[in-house]
Parts: C-alpha cells; sequence; structure tokens
C-alpha cells in the first residue's frame, strides 16, 4: 500500500492499525495538504454490520467542527477499498507520553483533560456520545493542542439504532464504563468515566483495574472504588481524588451528569491547586520542624541512655522513627514536548535538507550522494553535505536509486523507470505500469524491480527491453534482493515472500505471521538473510531462504530498515524514530531513541559513519 497513488492520495507511510482497519498518511495533491486515510479491513467490507457503522462514524464524525476533534473531510473508495479521509495530525498520543514518562505533571494532565471535556461539550451538543475515549485517543499536536480523534464507535444519542450493541460490549476493557459492561444504553457518562480512568493513568502511569483477567476488570468497575492516589503520592492533594470518583459516578457526595459539570470541577481545581499543594508542603515542613523540637527536648536523656545504649542502635531508631521517609517524596515530572523530537546532545547529526517531504532513498557515488524524496526531487552534491542542488523529475515520487556503470536509475511512483547520466540528462524513459514501483536491485545489467498490485519484473540496461511477470499474487511487494545471480525474493503485505531460483522463470511463495514484510537485508556471507516488516518482526534464515525464524526486538512499531555493517553490529531503525543495534551477531538487541519521534527510512554506512533517512525531510549521521 505505501507508495501507491490512489485517486489524488498519495500514501507515504503506515500510522497503526486498529479494529476496523490501517491508517495510512497521505499527500492530497489536489489540496497539497497531508491528510490521514482509515482504510476497512478488506474482509470486513462482506459484513453489513460492520461497513454501516464504518460509514456511520464517518457521517457522524463529519458533522463535528471543532479545534478540539480531529476532522473528517470525507470518504474515498477505490476497486474493493473504502476509507475515511482525516484530518492528520502531527504530535503524540497521551499513551506515548505515558509509555515515556510514567507519571504526568498533575498541572498539565487536568488542562488535557479540560481540553478533551471541551470537545465533549460540544460533541454531546451536537447529540454524539465518543464510547471509547483512552489515551490513544487524544492526541497532543505540536503547539500543544489536545485532540480527541476516532469516533469509530461513537453513537447519535437521538437514534433508535446502535449498531455496536446487539450482544458485543462497545469500547476498551481498562477504560469501560459499567453500563458499557452490563449492554445499556451509552450515555454522556459514559464518556465521562471513560475519561476519568484516562486521568487516572496520565497520573499514576497505569490504570486503576490493571488486572489479569477480563472478569477481575470488569468486577472492579463495577463494584470497586479506585485505590486513592493521595495515599500513594505526597504531591496529590485528596481533591483529586473527589474528582475523579466523582466523573466516575462512584462520589457519595456528587456525581458529575454532564461534561461542563465536569470541566467547571477540572477549572476550579486548576486554579485551587497550587494553594493545596502548598498546604501539604507546609504540613511536611511542620512536621519536620516538630522532629526537631523533639529532638532538642531529647537530647540530655539522650546522652544518658548512650551510656547504656550504643550510638548506632539509636541513631537508627531514631532516623526511622522521626525523619521523613525518603521514597514518600516522588516528585512530579514536567513534560518537554522539544525533548521528544530533538537533544542537543544528541549523538546523532541532524543534516540540512533542503525538503520537507519524506525521504525514500540515499547513495553514495564517485565521491558524491544522491538523495531522494517522496516528491520527485533528486538532492545532490559532494560527500560534505553541502546541500545546494536538486533536481526534480516528473516521477510523482522517486522510491529508488540505483546506478549502473555512468547512469542512475530511478523508481517512480507513477510505475516509470527514469535512466539518466550524472548530469542528470535523460538517457531512457520506460513505462512499466500503472502500479507504484517500490523497490528494486541491481545484480550486473540485470535489475529487478516490484510495487504495488502484484509487479514483479526485470529489465535489461544494456538492451532496454523489461519484462513484467505474470501470474503473481495481486498484493503490493515493498521489496525485492538478488540472493544470487538466478535467486531473488521478494516481500510484502501480508508477510508474503516471494522466491525465484531460476532467474525469475517460476516463482514459489509463502506466508509469515505478519502484517507486512517491509525490508530484505542479505548478510556478506550470503548465506543470513533478514527480512523487517510490521509490529516490530524480524524473520531471519540461515539457509538461504528455505526455512525461516522469527526474531523477538523489544519494539512494536514496524522495522523499516536493517543494515549488516560486518559479521558482529548490525543495525536497523523503525517508524518510532528507534536506533536498534546488536553488537554480537543479532544473539542480543539494544534500543536508544534518535531524539526523532517520526518514521525512519534507511540507514547506510559511508565510511566510517552511519546515516539515517527519514520522513519530513530528516538526514542523521552518526560516526561510528
Amino acid at each position: 500500500m505505501v507508495g501507491r497513488q490512489i485517486q489524488h492520495y498519495r500514501i507515504i507511510s503506515e500510522l497503526g492499525e486498529g479494529g476496523m482497519g490501517k491508517v495510512y498518511k497521505a499527500f492530497d495533491t489536489k489540496l497539497e495538504r497531508f491528510v490521514a486515510i482509515k482504510f476497512l479491513n478488506p474482509h470486513l467490507l462482506k459484513d453489513s454490520l460492520f461497513l454501516e457503522r464504518f460509514r456511520t462514524e464517518g457521517r457522524n464524525h463529519a458533522k463535528l467542527s471543532h479545534p478540539n476533534i480531529v476532522m473528517v473531510y470525507g470518504f474515498i473508495e477505490y476497486g474493493e477499498m473504502v476509507g475515511l479521509i482525516i484530518e492528520y495530525v502531527e504530535g503524540f498520543t497521551i499513551e506515548n507520553l505515558i509509555e515515556k514518562y510514567k507519571r504526568l505533571n498533575l498541572i498539565y494532565s487536568l488542562k488535557i483533560i479540560r481540553q478533551v471535556l471541551i470537545a465533549l461539550e460540544y460533541a454531546h451538543s451536537k447529540g454524539l456520545i465518543h464510547r471509547d475515549i483512552k489515551p490513544s485517543n487524544i492526541i497532543i499536536d505540536n503547539s500543544g493542542v489536545a485532540k480527541l480523534m476516532d469516533f469509530g464507535i461513537s453513537k447519535s444519542v437521538h437514534s433508535k439504532s446502535d449498531l455496536t450493541r446487539m450482544g458485543r460490549n462497545v469500547g476498551t476493557i481498562l477504560y469501560m464504563s459499567p453500563e458499557q459492561i452490563n449492554n445499556q444504553e451509552s450515555t454522556v457518562k459514559t464518556d465521562l468515566y471513560s475519561l476519568s480512568i484516562t486521568l487516572y493513568e496520565m497520573l499514576n502511569g497505569s490504570p486503576p483495574y490493571y488486572y489479569d483477567n477480563e472478569f477481575k476488570i470488569y468486577e472492579a468497575h463495577l463494584k470497586q472504588l479506585p485505590v486513592r492516589l493521595s495515599s500513594k503520592y505526597m504531591d496529590i492533594p485528596p481533591e483529586v481524588d473527589d474528582l475523579i470518583v466523582s466523573a466516575m459516578n462512584k462520589s457519595t457526595s456528587v456525581n458529575y451528569s454532564t461534561s461542563s459539570e465536569f470541566r467547571r470541577a477540572v477549572e476550579d481545581l486548576i486554579f485551587s491547586l497550587p494553594v493545596k499543594i502548598n498546604q501539604i508542603t507546609s504540613i511536611s515542613e511542620s512536621n519536620q520542624n516538630e522532629t526537631k523540637k523533639i529532638g532538642r527536648g531529647i537530647l540530655i536523656p539522650l546522652f544518658i541512655i548512650l551510656a547504656i545504649f550504643s550510638l548506632a542502635g539509636l541513631s537508627y531508631l531514631f532516623v526511622k522513627n522521626y525523619l521523613p521517609k525518603e521514597e514518600e517524596k516522588i516528585p512530579e515530572r514536567t513534560i518537554n514536548f522539544n525533548s521528544l523530537k530533538s537533544n542537543s546532545k544528541s549523538e546523532w547529526q541532524k543534516l540540512t535538507v533542503n525538503s520537507t517531504g519524506n525521504l525514500t532513498d540515499i547513495m553514495f557515488l564517485d565521491g558524491k550522494f544522491y538523495l531522494s524524496d517522496d516528491s520527485g526531487n533528486i538532492f545532490y552534491g559532494d560527500d560534505t553535505f553541502g546541500l545546494g542542488n536538486v533536481e526534480k523529475f516528473s516521477l510523482n515520487g522517486i522510491n529508488r536509486i540505483l546506478n549502473h556503470k555512468d547512469n542512475l536509475i530511478l523508481f517512480g511512483n507513477n510505475g516509470k523507470i527514469l535512466i539518466v547520466n550524472k548530469d542528470f540528462k535523460e538517457v531512457k524513459t520506460l513505462d512499466i505500469s500503472n502500479e507504484s514501483i517500490l523497490s528494486a536491485d541491481i545484480y550486473g545489467n540485470k535489475v529487478f524491480f516490484c510495487g504495488g498490485n502484484g509487479l514483479i519484473g526485470n529489465l535489461n540496461l544494456d538492451l532496454f527491453n523489461f519484462n513484467v511477470f505474470i501470474n503473481i499474487p495481486k498484493t503490493d511487494f515493498l521489496d525485492i534482493k538478488f540472493i544470487s545471480e538466478n535467486k531473488i525474493i521478494a516481500v510484502g503485505i501480508d508477510g508474503i515472500i516471494l522466491q525465484s531460483n531460476d532467474g525469475g522463470q517460476n516463482w514459489s511463495s509463502q506466508k509469515l505471521q505478519t502484517n507486512y514484510l517491509k525490508r530484505i537485508a542479505v548478510h556478506p556471507n550470503k548465506n543470513l538473510i533478514y527480512l523487517s516488516g510490521s509490529l516490530g518482526a524480524i524473520y531471519y534464515s540461515e539457509d538461504m531462504g528455505k526455512s525461516w525464524n522469527e526474531m523477538k526486538l523489544k519494539v512494536t512499531s514496524p522495522v523499516n530498515d536493517v543494515l549488516f555493517f560486518d559479521l558482529n553490529n548490525f543495525y536497523a531503525v523503525n517508524s518510532t524514530g528507534d536506533f536498534i543495534y546488536s553488537n554480537d551477531g543479532g544473539s542480543n538487541w539494544n534500543i536508544k531513541k534518535t531524539e526523532y519521534y517520526i518514521p525512519l527510512n534507511k540507514i547506510i554506512t559511508y565510511g566510517k559513519d552511519l546515516y539515517i533517512i527519514g520522513n519530513n525531510g530528516l538526514l542523521l549521521k552518526k560516526s561510528l
């Protein structure tokens, strides 16, 4: 899918996956803006209930126009695909922040919740209930604005039908309200309950009912009060606990029936919180002063007792009984968005590229570099990266650069192969297909290429003739590699692996248990092959592709590229800005943030340096 042109939308990258489908970042070539497209899973198109739910989501969500709600622009139908065009938001979800910081700052959390409540006031006034509020559905953009997204199971309070009930629970179990558990009618209180659970997790690092089986979680939602945060953390006053249980409608004094009531209570707490915290601090200081008075009062008797007892023993008792316990002082953390994107102390040097597009390939040749992006540009210059030169080609994006003799070979999103000399003068243009060409590899004078909708072909660079193979599975192939002169491997969507041992005359296929495979890396000894792809998947073969084993990495985002530097040092990059490396031939892997929380697309080596290219014109350099 990545790299395809669907109507006037160019698919840039995969953003995530949910219960109803996958979400992609795309570029709207008509309006020249980035959007997100949520495609319904193909097998669900046969399910009339899911299809109607998807359309209902679009209709419901499209009614909402608010700065704190991610907008829906419309529908897209293309062949057997049905999608929803959504506002693309650059930022981080609350889930991302909790994963990074564990406990979030109290004032910051309340201000985010206030913004979400403003969004809910608006949605509820339009007669819509969200019904799936959780940290992953709240995103903070780069300006600090909180936006509520994914009205995927939203419901109009005026509708007599409920497409998601029919014997099914709706919502996510850790944040599910009692009425959702009991399959009762959802109300505005449903959203307030889930949002209060979200606030609890922001302040605690985990939700209140985090048990090892669903039954315990259901029972807790129905019967239990959450553990009071003020009893765990000295920086949280009891009023915060009262706020949470009131929003959960489990309070004995007051419960909130509307989002505006909840919002006003949050605002009152934000304004009064500095006083509350000062009161806690004053009590703590008062206790310490009292401790000092007690210490002075017992000073003389203490000398008498010391004649009998050892100094060490009494010092221990004094500290244990009178001084505050250090482990009770748990400071809040302040969110710093800049640290998620860049770090002046980073070991990676950011090089300037005059592109805001996504960088797709990089190549060094004869002391020069060549760098492509998804807008059809080639940046070039000497290896000191004085990035002043650029050439524009009408390829709707360049996905791969190869070289042959004195020529560059460019593979485009519009299904064309363009061959140019070093002065970028056209040598040959080959119109291959209507599908995007997503990758290619070269061996001598032969090129094999792959792309969308089962595109696999080869090209003879001496004669400029090409061949597109038939009887290939109709899926998107994302990468292709020569293992030897006659052995070729291609990988793609649904974990498919395509192999030929006779130069492409015959092909065999198999599938691995993953959503897609994106890159092939071949070790210099030719026997070791790595395949990387979605959900942090890496598969390896030690027998030239005859059998495959899965390697478990501690990442869940797509692994976009793997590099074998030498026999022991292996490197990889993924879609959430991670640099992944092994120093022992792949037995153990370590993960480091590059401090750029965006997709990293390729990693290569040149001399003693590593280079990484990524989205939004990102080019990084690291000396080894």
